[in-house]
Parts: C-alpha cells; structure tokens; sequence
C-alpha cells in the first residue's frame, strides 16, 4: 500500500512540474505581446440607443458600386449572424412574420438606393421595429439585365450593424425581387421576433 502511494505522489509530482513549464512557456510567449490600442470591436456596447452607436453622418459610403458580388437576379439571398436561432431563420424563410416596415427601392439609381436604405434600416432599428422586406427587384429592365439593386442591398446588409438576418422573400411578397428583413432589439439585446 506504501508503495502505492508513494507511486502516486511521484506522478502527482511530475504532473506539477509539467504544469509550471505549460504555464512558464505561456508566460514566456506572453511577455513578448504589446497591448494595442483600443478599437471599436474591443469594447462591446449593451443597452445603447443606435443614436449612441451610429450618428447620424455615419452611413457607409465605403461601398464600391464596381465591386459588388455578382448575383442573378433570380438567385435566393440568405444571411444570418451567429445570434440568430436556427427555427428564427427558417421562420423567415417560410415567410412567417409581422412586416413592420417596407422599403422599395425600385426605378432609384444605386446611390440613391444606397442612402434610402442605409438611412430607413437605422431609422426603422431606432423606432424598435424589428422585421420588415426591402424589395429591390430582379435587374429585368436594368442595363444588360443586371440586378444591380439586388446586388447593392445584399452587400448593404451584410455589412449594416443593425441587420442580423435576411433571407429573399416567399413568392407571395415578391420572391427573389425582395429580401425580409431582421433587425436587431437596440434596447434589451433580445433578436427574437
């Protein structure tokens, strides 16, 4: 029995040491990292108005018109970010939803296209609605049939802090010519719709 025992601590001793060296080439690695400076993913705001978030001025003029990811006009669009429930999204889908707001983008140029909807999404978020469809047409009488509207709200969206899901509408509501809309509850962090 002693001599079990003393087994035992043996190997207690030497899973110890293997212990202390983990941690000492941790520390060893860690030494040698600098703190950078803070950005604005490094500290998440909770509870905050968009109007705290995003001012006004703020909308995302960065999108390159020439760069958009190409689309047909009768493919399907689907996104969702990781807090978004499976079930949520396949209600989206199927169509299952209150439509609280519409933005129809149809006969604009993309520049107008892209300020109605940059500015109507962080409204639409600010007044609490939470679901809505933005319909932007297939590009069947844009130049060389090219859903350029379709492409521009996909790219928008994707990047829009305040969309957390999106998925083309069911036949009924205008098919792959419009997108359902979810936006994110700004004021207790609850996505549920």
């Amino acid at each position: 029995m002693q001599r079990h025992y003393t087994l035992l601590n043996k190997k207690m001793d030497k899973e110890k040491n293997n212990k202390k060296s983990e941690r000492s080439v941790f520390k060893d690695a860690m030494r040698e990292l600098k703190q950078i400076a803070s950005s604005k993913h490094s500290k998440i705001k909770t509870n905050k108005l968009i109007n705290d978030v995003m001012p006004e001025n703020s909308l995302n003029k960065n999108i390159s018109f020439d760069n958009l990811t190409h689309i047909d006009g009768n493919e399907s669009l689907s996104y969702r970010t990781s807090g978004v429930r499976k079930k949520e999204m396949l209600r989206l889908k199927r169509g299952n939803i209150k439509i609280n707001f519409e933005i129809d983008l149809h006969g604009l140029t993309q520049n107008e296209a892209h300020d109605k909807l940059e500015s109507l999404i962080t409204m639409h978020a600010r007044e609490g609605l939470k679901c809505g469809i933005v319909i932007h047409g297939k590009g069947l009488r844009s130049e060389n049939n090219e859903p350029k509207l379709k492409m521009l709200t996909n790219q928008i969206l994707r990047s829009h802090h305040c969309v957390i899901a999106f998925n083309s509408a069911t036949a009924k509501d205008g098919g792959p010519g419009a997108v359902y809309v979810l936006l994110k509850n700004l004021e207790n962090n609850d996505n549920r719709y």
